[in-house]
């Protein structure tokens, strides 16, 4: 039922995309799990899925659609307005990056920003589009892989490098975003 919802919403649910952290809280549950669904790279990927959302504390997540798969969606976060599709690795580095604490990850993860993404670049209130991608959550470091640091769009890069959520961002090349990019 959820498929045919989010596949049937897909043009409706596209005139009405969050622009603000605010946003994404004014969100129904319902409004909240279709846009996380956009991160889906197929709908295979939302078979048994977790959903959640951001509480009001803005630091932490509520479960709004239980699963059993391997997936967990997040409809976005502050300062990257997007939806996300993460492993159980990802949704560890997610708690705690909303928490403020160190991940504690045992592995790397990985997660997917299908729909691309929007965040508003620190320092300022613009809303900036990226391209899809596929994060790799690991604590990569710029100065020993030789990648870049920060958010040049057309480049394999690490966000948040210098940080305990550095990742590894891997623009998909040729795949549209919902966010104009």
């Amino acid at each position: 039922m959820l498929l045919l919802t989010w596949a049937g919403a897909a043009d409706a649910a596209t005139a009405a995309l969050p622009k603000s952290t605010d946003d994404l809280l004014a969100m129904t549950d319902a409004d909240a799990i279709l846009f996380a669904a956009k991160a889906a790279p197929t709908a295979a990927f939302l078979d048994g899925a977790r959903f959640y959302r951001l509480e009001g504390d803005r630091r932490s997540l509520r479960l709004i659609k239980d699963g059993s798969g391997p997936w967990n969606f997040v409809a976005g976060i502050p300062n990257d307005i997007a939806p996300i599709a993460v492993d159980e690795q990802g949704l560890k580095w997610v708690r705690a990056l909303l928490a403020g604490e160190k991940p504690q990850l045992d592995r790397p993860g990985i997660g997917f920003l299908w729909a691309g993404n929007q965040f508003v670049p620190p320092g300022t209130q613009e809303l900036r589009p990226l391209p899809p991608g596929v994060m790799v959550i690991w604590p990569f470091d710029p100065k020993s892989t030789g990648l870049s640091a920060g958010r040049e769009k057309e480049l394999v890069r690490i966000m948040l490098a210098d940080s305990p959520y550095a990742h590894l961002i891997v623009p998909v090349p040729g795949l549209k975003g919902v966010f104009g990019e």
